[in-house]
């Protein structure tokens, strides 16, 4: 279950930061886990990051230095 956790989290991670959506899909773009962002996809994020013990802060839905902070360590910490 936790390598499960771990592989949605990172496919959500890369997702969010590599994806680019070609233009003219501006439903994507508006989608993607970045800085400022508030969305349901960002709180559930900020759930695995914090199931897996990088997410110590309150769960608000919205991307900021501390969501930035954990997926950055989450990422270290897996090679990504």
């Amino acid at each position: 279950m936790k390598k499960l956790s771990i592989l949605i989290l990172s496919c959500a991670c890369m997702l969010g930061t590599v994806f680019s959506a070609a233009p003219g899909q501006a439903q994507a773009q508006s989608s993607a886990l970045k800085k400022g962002v508030q969305s349901e996809r960002v709180l559930e994020l900020q759930q695995q990051l914090h199931s897996l013990g990088y997410f110590k802060a309150g769960f608000t839905g919205y991307y900021g230095s501390l969501t930035s902070k954990a997926v950055t360590r989450f990422q270290r910490d897996k090679g990504l």
